[in-house]
């Protein structure tokens, strides 16, 4: 590995999954098998060495990525980056903030527990807000990277027209547009527990192995559909927010959303509550 190309830095609940599927299938590009490395914000005491070792099977003739959604929570994350990868290029997607903390405590009870009142999950989780803050990431971001460096998707534009999605992410990287098996699919939805005993016990065995350097292995079983259709399943009913957790989460978002279109020039005043 020589270097590293892009990096999807976040946050979580935004498209990093179908990005990274679809990009896997790119002729262009070489991805690691395990997605969410967590090597600058989690690992990065286990060295350079380690985290090359992700790569081994990538293609340097080709553009090389990473994906792990937290770094955008992380000021040390982003600063190991811009200190050893100069030049790299930074992907973000942002989604409409009440529908990215409900889709995250969809994925909290898919995995066996967050069943308890909204502002307990918050204060347990702080990636439910911290996540949303776009305008408060994007300084982070822009405060060690160059515009031109940074990329912002936006997750309603892959609901309402994928290929244009794909497109900027294309043109961002510059390599040719395509067509990926998973244009028109929705991967890694917040479906249900079949078991939440399961689910639950499964959730701590990823973390532990992840801990113990299995993260390939990991990355490997949480993107297989055969086991995603063994753990969880479509039918029933799904969390959704109530009118008072929205009046709770406004508290957090309505002022971040207001900066969000300050900074970026673009207009998310149809997100607030």
């Amino acid at each position: 590995m020589n270097s590293i190309d892009f990096i999807f830095i976040g946050p979580s609940k935004t498209a990093s999954t179908w990005i990274y599927k679809a990009l896997s299938e790119h002729p262009d590009c070489s991805l690691p098998k395990s997605k969410d490395i967590y090597f600058f914000d989690k690992y990065f005491e286990r060295g350079f060495e380690w985290y090359a070792a992700h790569f081994d099977e990538c293609d340097n003739d080709k553009v090389i990525g990473e994906f792990s959604h937290d770094y955008i929570l992380s000021n040390e994350a982003l600063d190991r980056i811009s200190q050893n990868f100069k030049n790299v290029k930074i992907i973000l997607c942002i989604r409409n903030p009440f529908e990215r903390t409900e889709s995250g405590v969809r994925f909290l009870q898919r995995n066996g527990y967050g069943f308890s009142e909204l502002s307990e999950l918050i204060s347990k989780h702080n990636e439910l807000i911290e996540g949303s803050l776009y305008a408060k990431n994007l300084k982070r971001v822009y405060s060690r990277f160059n515009n031109d460096q940074v990329l912002i998707l936006n997750y309603e534009e892959l609901k309402s027209d994928p290929q244009k999605f794909l497109l900027r992410i294309t043109n961002f990287l510059t390599v040719k547009d395509f067509n990926p098996s998973v244009l028109h699919k929705k991967v890694n939805e917040a479906k249900l527990a079949r078991s939440v005993k399961i689910s639950y016990l499964v959730k701590r065995t990823a973390l532990f192995a992840r801990h113990i350097g299995l993260a390939r292995l990991v990355g490997m079983l949480k993107m297989n559909d055969f086991v995603n259709r063994l753990l969880y399943k479509d039918d029933g009913k799904k969390f959704s927010l109530s009118n008072d957790d929205k009046e709770l989460l406004a508290k957090y978002f309505n002022d971040d959303i207001r900066e969000l279109s300050e900074i970026t020039g673009e207009d998310y005043y149809d997100w607030l509550y």
